[in-house]
C-alpha cells in the first residue's frame, strides 16, 4: 500500500525541510507527486530606489551616514530635565506624547549634541553610556561644578586617551565627556 502524497501550500518555505538544505532542492516526495516550483517574480526593490532618489535629490551619496540620536531611557520626566535642562545645560527641542496619561518622548540639544529622551519601555537600556568629544573639559567642569547640583560632582581624570569626566543621570545612563589628549 502507498501512502498518500500530501500537497504543501507554497508559501511553505523549500530550505526548511528536514530533507534538504538548499534552498532550490526540491524533496524526492515532492518530485515524485508533480510538484513544481513556482516561477521566481523580481519583486522591485523600494529601499534601493528610495535611496537612489535621496541621493538624487539631496545631491550626496546615498551612503552618507548622518549624526547618530542616542535614546536614553527615562522612568521621570522631573527628574531627568532637572538633569539634562538645568544642570547640564541642554534645551527642550520639542516632546511628544500620544496622550496626556501615556509615557513622554522628548528631544533635547546641547551644541551640535542631541539625545532623545524616553519613558517608552522597550525604547533603550537603562544603563546605556554615551561618549562625548568636548575641545575644553575644564571649562565644562567648572560650568557644572558651579551648579551645586545635588547627585553628582564629577571630576576631570587623565585616561590614555585623553581627559575624561563621567557622570550617570538619575536612570543609570552613563555620560563620558572627553577631551582628546
Amino acid at each position: 500500500m502507498t501512502r498518500p502524497v500530501l500537497a504543501v501550500p507554497l508559501a511553505a518555505p523549500l530550505a526548511t525541510s528536514r530533507h534538504c538544505r538548499n534552498v532550490g532542492h526540491v524533496p524526492p516526495a515532492r518530485q515524485q507527486s508533480g510538484f513544481r516550483r513556482r516561477a521566481h517574480r523580481p519583486v522591485p526593490d523600494i529601499r534601493r530606489a528610495t535611496h537612489a532618489a535621496l541621493a538624487t535629490t539631496q545631491g550626496r551619496d546615498a551612503m552618507t551616514l548622518r549624526d547618530a540620536i542616542p535614546i536614553l531611557r527615562i522612568f521621570s520626566v522631573e527628574k531627568a530635565y532637572e538633569f539634562y535642562l538645568d544642570y547640564l545645560g541642554f534645551t527642550l527641542e520639542w516632546e511628544h506624547r500620544f496622550a496626556d496619561d501615556l509615557p513622554l518622548y522628548a528631544q533635547v540639544k546641547r551644541g551640535n549634541v542631541v539625545f532623545h529622551l524616553s519613558e517608552h519601555y522597550g525604547d533603550s537600556t537603562p544603563g546605556s553610556a554615551v561618549f562625548l568629544p568636548v575641545d575644553d573639559i575644564d571649562s565644562l567642569h567648572q560650568e557644572l561644578q558651579a551648579k551645586q547640583y545635588t547627585y553628582a560632582r564629577p571630576g576631570v581624570e587623565t585616561v590614555d586617551w585623553g581627559r575624561q569626566m563621567r557622570i550617570a543621570d538619575p536612570f543609570g545612563n552613563h555620560l563620558c565627556f572627553c577631551q582628546p589628549g
